[in-house]
């Protein structure tokens, strides 16, 4: 059995899955992430982690959906960007992969695709000096969400399977080095960095690119 209870839609909302309850969505989601990393690439996970995975899928019309007629077991493997990830094997003997951040609603998601963007806006900042206190940095030209967005394209970057760990300045770090030395390199060949005030910055981005005259 797998239910929700909630005070109001954010991370605070308790879980209970299958009997383990958790005191936050993010408590839930680093538990299943423990049982994704305690397991080898192409290994099945045991008995009893696969019941608590399909409890998890539950919760959601998209893990529902991902359960078909029925799971005959789920496999660790790799995923494009490198990192592990849960496939599910199902009794028709069709594939389907997912990721963990989803089981338990697209907000999950959604927050872990907004930190991995500000993970690779830091890891551009920390190459270059700091401004002033009350001086900011401006893409000229190509947006940093521009030159993002086409990044990811172009290596075929998925953000939802992008490892952050650790932190650094209070701030979540890109775990694979070289991703992340790659991303500031095409970052730096792409951006054109103008400082500016910060009323200035302000009204730059509080009018269309095409309307500033």
């Amino acid at each position: 059995m797998a239910y929700t209870t909630k005070n109001r839609m954010d991370d605070k909302t308790k879980f209970e899955v299958d009997g383990t309850k958790f005191p936050t969505r993010e408590a839930a989601e680093a538990y299943v992430r423990n049982i994704l990393n305690s397991y080898s690439f192409s290994e099945c996970i045991s008995p009893e982690h696969q019941q608590f995975i399909v409890e998890c899928l539950k919760l959601t019309p998209h893990g529902i959906k991902k359960i078909g007629y029925g799971i005959d077991k789920i496999i660790v493997e790799r995923s494009q960007e490198g990192s592990k990830g849960f496939t599910i094997q199902r009794n028709d003997g069709a594939l389907e992969d997912f990721s963990y951040r989803k089981l338990f609603g697209e907000r999950s998601s959604y927050c872990h695709k907004r930190d991995v963007k500000k993970a690779f806006r830091n890891a551009a900042r920390a190459m270059k000096s700091n401004p002033g206190p009350s001086t900011h940095v401006h893409h000229e030209g190509m947006s940093f969400s521009e030159i993002y967005n086409s990044f990811l394209k172009e290596r075929s970057l998925d953000p939802e399977n992008i490892e952050l760990s650790g932190y650094r300045h209070g701030k979540k770090l890109i775990t694979d080095s070289a991703l992340r030395n790659d991303f500031v390199k095409y970052h730096n060949e792409r951006a054109i960095l103008v400082e500016v005030s910060e009323a200035d910055h302000r009204l730059i981005h509080a009018v269309p690119r095409d309307q500033i005259v």
